[in-house]
């Protein structure tokens, strides 16, 4: 029996990867398709870009507030049940969102619902496993999975224009829900016992006990270790960095494809357009923490901050019209880069905060990205309604990309005097 457990628990590094990107796809993928329903929705319920984008400021917002809770549970209760809790709620958001005839209804299922079902499945529920499971690649496995994202993106963007299209925007949502419920499968079989332990206790049967003390740190621990994180200049340069890049991504993301109907290309281009550039995301994510673990951190950082500058000065050209090679320089140079940063700060919060608070940190990560992300988008969307136009979004965001790499610039490589596996252990 106990061979068998071992044979089985050798699989079980493939097994979280594959699982954790299967999550993001599914969960992440349908959830990024808001700026496909934008326009559909603002015309069904006669609102304006402020009050639409208002909703996804609400989801943003729920993963910023609910990740730290999130994180905390997962250091508690472990993985399922974050994966479990987020699926159910998606499900419940997508139905509830294709019953709604209000804003205020829309804003409850789409914003907040959405918003939590996204912190359970990022994050803060993966970062614990790779810090067990993977140690001295976090940043690598992190842009694997983070960049599945985008392909889901790649996929479900498309696919929900075409539902749209052929169905209209409420049945597209029953799709998405049908779809999403695909997920509980992996819930209901793994073993997620063995997967939360962590690879020394995976395969291990002859002291249960000391298997036990191993995975759960004492409150006292927990709370030890976290007051060291926030004590670390580090931390908060890497949250206040996160956040501004987030406001300065989301400033333009959510209203992308909006962006690019009025700038003159057909809605199946620019739904097209947006789903390629989440699979250059995907690929983006892998690259840099590629880089980052085998070239240097600090130069990735930078490399990523230039390329996401350059999409957004693309962005801003295609407003003199439509030109292809702008969209394909768009796809390019913002899609490569817009995820970037995201796994290439938690590879670093893992490995600077390994221990009892690593999902409490990376659940500050969320909050930054949530608040941040929230930020960007309703300002966005406000900006679009005062000047009946996209430049002045495309400046705030310009200028909240430059705040956000001056927290790394003046100073030397955080991981070169950071070796793995130090900090709060």
């Amino acid at each position: 029996m106990t061979a068998i457990s071992r044979g089985a628990g050798s699989s079980l590094p493939a097994t979280i990867v594959a699982t954790s990107c299967g999550f993001v796809l599914v969960a992440r993928g349908a959830a990024e398709t808001f700026g496909v329903f934008l326009l559909p929705i603002e015309e069904s319920l006669g609102i304006g870009h402020a009050e639409a984008t208002s909703i996804y400021a609400l989801a943003m917002v729920a993963i910023g507030l609910t990740g730290p809770f999130t994180g905390a549970l997962i250091d508690r209760f472990g993985p399922r049940f974050a994966y479990t809790l987020g699926t159910f709620v998606l499900i419940a958001a997508f139905l509830a969102t294709a019953a709604a005839t209000a804003l205020w209804q829309l804003q409850l299922a789409l914003g907040l619902g959405v918003g939590l079902a996204t912190a359970c499945v990022g994050t803060a529920t993966q970062g614990p496993l790779i810090s067990r499971w993977f140690k001295g690649r976090e940043a690598t496995i992190f842009g694997v999975i983070s960049g599945t994202a985008g392909l889901g993106a790649l996929i479900f963007t498309p696919l929900s224009q075409v539902l749209i299209e052929e169905w209209g925007w409420r049945a597209a949502y029953h799709a998405l829900a049908l779809i999403v419920s695909a997920l509980l499968l992996p819930l209901a079989f793994l073993p997620w016992k063995r997967i939360a332990a962590g690879p020394r206790e995976s395969g291990v049967e002859a002291e249960p006990e000391v298997s036990r003390m191993r995975r759960r740190a004492s409150a006292e621990d927990h709370q030890r270790a976290w007051r060291r994180a926030i004590g670390d200049s580090l931390l908060w340069r890497m949250y206040t960095s996160h956040f501004l890049t987030c406001a300065a991504v989301f400033g333009m993301q959510v209203l992308v494809v909006a962006y690019l109907i009025d700038s003159g290309y057909p809605p199946i281009i620019a739904a097209g357009a947006f789903g390629l550039a989440g699979l250059a995301a995907a690929g983006g994510v892998v690259l840099f923490g590629w880089l980052a673990d085998r070239v240097g951190w600090h130069g990735t950082l930078t490399g990523s901050f230039a390329a996401t500058a350059l999409g957004l000065g693309t962005l801003w050209a295609m407003s003199w019209g439509p030109q292809p090679w702008l969209l394909g320089l768009y796809v390019v140079t913002f899609g490569l880069s817009v995820g970037s940063r995201g796994p290439l700060i938690a590879g670093l919060a893992i490995r600077r905060f390994a221990g009892p608070a690593v999902g409490r940190v990376l659940g500050g990560l969320t909050l930054a990205f949530g608040l941040g992300s929230a930020s960007g988008s309703w300002l966005s969307g406000m900006l679009h309604e005062v000047t009946d136009g996209y430049g002045a979004g495309l400046l705030v965001s310009g200028i909240c990309l430059a705040l956000a790499f001056s927290m790394w610039w003046p100073w030397p490589d955080p991981s070169q005097a950071l070796p793995s596996g130090e900090g709060n252990g």
